[in-house]
């Protein structure tokens, strides 16, 4: 994989900070703090989609971040052909997509972008996190696994994984299959048959010469005498009956006749009856219609009454407003403004020379106030008077007002109670000119219930004809129709010969029956062998079938278990992952010497290392000190990815966190032939490291 650009938006601690990666030793450096851990964590987010930090995405978002603003990762890699931009975004909620060059459609979604990024690189996202994209803290790698987790690392990454899932699939297999089992004798099936074989052949000779359908040709002359006899007798009954029922219907029909007869002469008596007190009916219902309107307008009227009294009253009760003392219909508007006129001019005169005021002269005339006095003296004198004369006038203009309003508001009720009386008599008028019907109510509904009574009796005997008339037709129609069966069965009881001899075609019949029986049982017996040996010779060739197909299933199942057990995790995949760790020891013991360290490695029956010290001791690699793991683990990542990994790219966090001075002074020596090897492969390797001093050793350094 190579790494171009990593682009952060307001991720973790950085607002903005864009990121160029180039062929080589790379290093990022800065104090604590600054966010170089967290370098590592956006480009493992935008590959792999798993965020750095505890929590949920939004915790990853940078705190100063504006809530305009967007959060999230964008980085561009290439590996072989393909280059490609993924994008990841916290804020806002936006959809992960994944552009590849040369496609017109971005992959979108986190699953589908994650499969599709793996899908390009070749490998899953667990080796990308213990080979590639190392975070700090994980660089002992397998040294802090469990053994059955270590074989799964291991198997991962010496590509054995896929041997587990067929172990796996081919147990599922072998679980689900069902191995056809045979639980019959054959030899004793092909006995049966041949047996069935003879008595078939047994069986076809017994009924050889007789034939089912001349038996049937014969029994059928017997019964059509047989059936002639019955009905020689059924026809004599017949006509027995028939000429029994005829007398009867007869008999009927003429009561029958002249109940209906009687029936339509009352249908015509009330048909006469109603029509002659049809007129009458008619005249008391128009009277009684005429009484009832009569008797309403009786009560309308009462009520009119009543509100012509109560209008009168309420007329008589208003009373007309008294005109006031001095009365004119006159406007005293202009009277009014005249004497207000008047009065305030005086006053205003007055109060211009009021002594507080200091005026030595008339403000309007310039006459000096000493020429002034008697004028003022005649004025504050008129004052009382003209104010008296204003007030009066305004006074009387009120009451005049007053008694306007008053007087208009009196005769209005006037008036619209005098227009409600003359509504109220002119409707008692028309009502007064409706004239009383004559006649008693009681006679005239009696007239009228006499003629509905006629009325509703003749359907009641128009429904008595239609069911006499109905009668009537279905007995002519039953006496018809037998008269007609007498005649039929009388002919066909002629046409019958007279010299049949019933018992003797009774007997012949029996004998027939039996023989056709015992022919049919023989017939039905044979048929039923040749479907047994049909089915028996089906189900041995079905067997046979079976037998063959058990001893595959068998064969297929013992090489199926012995491959299962080939690929056991702790047969073949174990063995492969053992033979390729053991291919790693002269590359990890070539960087440990780089280390300057007092012990090599050998792999181990447990995968893992056992470490072979300058003294003599052995000791296995996970009961190594801290540093001495670190510097393992660092010397198996780098053999690995050089020999194994076809990624091209080595990502470690803080890989010196743990290093000694002396273990950092040969650190420098591991930097050097790193550097070359990445170079001349054009493969990357970037650390995260606090250790400003070993700048100068890297191909591009990135200072935060």
């Amino acid at each position: 994989m190579r790494a171009e650009k990593l682009i952060l938006r307001n991720f973790c601690q950085h607002q903005y900070q864009e990121i160029d990666f180039v062929p080589g030793l790379t290093a990022i450096v800065g104090p604590i703090g600054s966010g170089k851990s967290n370098i590592l964590g956006g480009l493992k987010y935008a590959v792999t989609g798993k965020h750095p930090n505890a929590g949920t995405k939004e915790d990853n978002i940078c705190q100063w971040m504006r809530e305009t603003e967007r959060s999230g990762v964008e980085f561009t890699f290439s590996h072989g052909p393909v280059r490609a931009t993924v994008k990841r975004h916290l804020h806002p909620s936006t959809q992960t997509t994944l552009s590849i060059e040369g496609e017109s459609k971005p992959v979108r979604g986190d699953t589908n972008v994650n499969e599709a990024i793996m899908g390009i690189l070749g490998v899953d996202a667990q080796i990308l996190n213990d080979i590639a994209i190392v975070d700090q803290g994980d660089i002992f790698g397998f040294m802090d696994k469990k053994p059955a987790k270590r074989a799964e690392a291991f198997a991962k990454l010496f590509r054995t994984d896929k041997a587990e899932a067929i172990w796996k699939a081919l147990g599922t297999h072998l679980g689900g299959l069902s191995i056809p089992t045979v639980a019959v004798d054959v030899d004793s099936v092909e006995r049966a048959l041949a047996d069935e074989r003879r008595q078939m052949t047994e069986t076809q000779m017994t009924i050889a010469g007789r034939s089912t359908r001349d038996i049937l040709e014969k029994l059928k002359k017997a019964r059509e005498i047989k059936e002639t006899t019955r009905r020689r007798n059924t026809l004599l009954g017949t006509i027995s009956q028939h000429q029994a029922r005829i007398a009867e219907l007869e008999s009927g029909n003429e009561e029958l006749r002249k109940a209906l007869e009687d029936t339509r002469t009352n249908i015509k008596t009330l048909e006469d009856a109603a029509e002659g007190s049809k007129e009458a009916a008619t005249n008391a219902s128009n009277a009684l219609a005429l009484l009832d309107r009569y008797k309403r307008d009786q009560q309308i009227l009462d009520g009119y009454r009543e509100d012509v009294a109560q209008y009168d009253k309420e007329i008589a009760a208003l009373v007309e407003p008294t005109k006031p003392e001095g009365y004119s219909n006159l406007n005293l508007t202009t009277e009014l403004q005249a004497a207000y006129d008047a009065w305030r001019q005086k006053q205003l005169f007055v109060e211009s020379f009021d002594p507080s005021k200091g005026l030595a002269e008339c403000p309007m005339c310039h006459t000096p106030t000493r020429n002034l006095e008697e004028a003022l003296e005649a004025a504050r004198a008129e004052l009382p008077g003209l104010k008296e004369a204003h007030e009066k006038v305004k006074n009387q203009r009120n009451a005049n007002d007053a008694y306007d309003k008053d007087l208009y508001a009196w005769q209005r009720e006037v008036m619209r109670l005098g227009d409600l009386k003359k509504v109220v008599e002119g409707q008692m008028a028309k009502l007064l000119t409706d004239p009383q019907p004559e006649g008693s109510e009681d006679e005239l509904r009696a007239t009228v219930a006499e003629h509905q009574e006629f009325i509703k009796a003749i359907p009641h005997y128009t429904k008595v004809e239609g069911e006499q008339s109905g009668m009537l037709s279905k007995m002519e129609g039953e006496l018809e129709w037998r008269r007609n069966a007498l005649t039929e069965a009388q002919q066909d009881l002629a046409a019958i010969p007279a010299d049949t001899l019933p018992s003797a075609a009774e007997d012949d019949e029996l004998e027939l029956t039996n023989e056709y029986n015992a022919v049919q049982s023989l017939e039905h017996r044979l048929t039923q062998l040749s479907a047994s040996v049909l089915r028996q010779e089906a189900f041995i060739e079905q067997t046979r079938e079976t037998q063959e197909q058990t001893r595959l299933y068998r064969a297929w199942t013992n090489k199926a278990v012995a491959m299962r057990d080939l690929l056991h995790r702790e047969a073949a995949p174990r063995f492969v992952a053992q033979r390729n760790l053991q291919r790693t020891e002269a590359g990890v013991n070539e960087n440990l010497g780089r280390f300057d360290t007092d012990f090599r490695v050998s792999a181990d029956q447990g995968l893992t290392f056992m470490a072979h010290f300058t003294d003599g001791r052995e000791q296995v690699a996970d009961r190594l000190s801290f540093g001495q793991k670190v510097v393992l683990a660092l010397s198996f990542r780098l053999a690995v990815n050089f020999m194994y990994g076809d990624l091209g790219f080595l990502m470690l966090d803080e890989p010196t966190a743990y290093m000694d001075s002396a273990m950092l002074d040969n650190f420098r020596d591991v930097l050097a032939p790193l550097r070359q090897y990445t170079t001349s492969r054009g493969s990357q390797c970037v650390l995260i490291t606090h250790e400003t001093a070993l700048a100068p050793m890297f191909d591009a350094v990135i200072s935060l």
